[in-house]
C-alpha cells in the first residue's frame, strides 16, 4: 500500500497573503505555536509557578519569625533562671 500525502501542507505550497501589515513569517510562527500548549494552559502553569514562589517566600518569613521567637524565649528563660538564683541567694543571706 502506498501512503497518501498528508493533509497538512507546508508554507511553501500555499503562500500566505499579507493582511493587516503582517508578514508571512509571523503567520507561520503563529501556526507553529498552535501545536504547543494553549494560552490558558500556559497561564495556568505560570500561575502555579508564581503561587509556589509566593508560598516559599511566605515560609521563609515565617521561619525567620519563628527563629526570632525561639531566641527571645531562650533569653527570657535564662533571665528567669538568673532571677530565681538571685532571689535564692538573697533569701539564703537573710536566713543566716
Amino acid at each position: 500500500m502506498s501512503e497518501s500525502p498528508s493533509p497538512q501542507s507546508t508554507p511553501a505550497e500555499h503562500p500566505v497573503e499579507e493582511k493587516d501589515g503582517g508578514s508571512p513569517e509571523k503567520r507561520i510562527a503563529c501556526d507553529n505555536h498552535k501545536s504547543g500548549p494553549s494560552a490558558d494552559f500556559a497561564a495556568l502553569i505560570d500561575a502555579i509557578g508564581r503561587e509556589g514562589q509566593a508560598n516559599r517566600a511566605e515560609e521563609k518569613r515565617e521561619d525567620r519569625g519563628k527563629g526570632f521567637r525561639e531566641y527571645l524565649t531562650l533569653i527570657f528563660i535564662i533571665a528567669t533562671t538568673a532571677g530565681v538564683f538571685y532571689q535564692a541567694h538573697i533569701f539564703s543571706n537573710q536566713l543566716e
